[in-house]
């Protein structure tokens, strides 16, 4: 399948459609997000979604998966062990990156047969899209960069579950004007990732305000994804 270029701001505007097509305005929009509302309420009832979450997906290439979305079959699936207490977070994020693939996605595959042009060599089209860990938690330069349909649906998930507003005002209360520059090296001495920054902004609890991870209702991982992908913790400072 040949993945069309997307850029961030029509992934911002399809996330953005798809809230207020299922909430209406913007002020009735909530955070943490109410996912169980927008999948059930929305989705499975109105675009005739097929949602299942109780099932253990597996491992592919040594990575375990963590979604799929079937576009032919109309269905999503997340794997059974993200619906512990442990991995809500994740769970969260994954299921926004799966409905990033199904509204960015989906089309392509259901117009595939009258669109030859879509796919590369001749190959024949796919009975669904694979989500495994290392895609839907990339660490960004540390393992490359993931394939564009799946940063696609990552930055989906960004825009759904962190809205750019909501996020202005949760930093700045904490932090104070973006972007956060990170350390080059830890209290030890040893050299920090950008990463490893990004979870440590993503969990702080400053002001007595509630972390942001937990403010959005996402894992630590998840949130230092959503930091990074807004520009709010970066490498390098800005240009003055």
């Amino acid at each position: 399948m040949k993945y069309p270029f997307l850029r961030e701001e029509e992934i911002e505007a399809a996330a953005d459609q798809l809230l207020h097509v299922a909430f209406g305005s913007s002020q009735q929009v909530t955070y943490p997000l109410d996912l169980e509302a927008l999948v059930f309420d929305h989705l499975c009832e109105r675009e005739d979604l097929v949602f299942c979450d109780d099932r253990d997906l597996g491992w592919q290439a040594d990575d375990r998966i963590l979604g799929k979305m079937r576009p032919l079959r109309n269905t999503i699936l997340i794997s059974a062990h993200l619906r512990w207490p442990a991995e809500r977070g994740r769970y969260r994020f994954t299921v926004a990156h799966e409905i990033g693939h199904w509204v960015l996605h989906r089309k392509l595959f259901l117009g595939a047969p009258t669109q030859p042009s879509l796919f590369a060599n001749g190959d024949p089209v796919s009975d669904e899209l694979v989500s495994l860990h290392r895609h839907v938690f990339s660490l960004g330069k540390a393992v490359g960069r993931p394939p564009p349909e799946e940063w696609q649906a990552n930055r989906f998930a960004v825009a759904l579950l962190v809205d750019g507003t909501v996020l202005r005002e949760a930093f700045g209360r904490r932090f104070g004007a973006p972007p956060l520059v990170a350390h080059d090296e830890t209290e030890s001495g040893h050299p920090r990732s950008l990463r490893e920054y990004s979870r440590s902004v993503a969990t702080a609890r400053v002001h007595d305000q509630r972390p942001l991870h937990d403010r959005f209702g996402l894992s630590k991982e998840a949130m230092a994804i959503a930091l990074e992908t807004r520009g709010y913790v970066v490498e390098v400072p800005p240009l003055a």
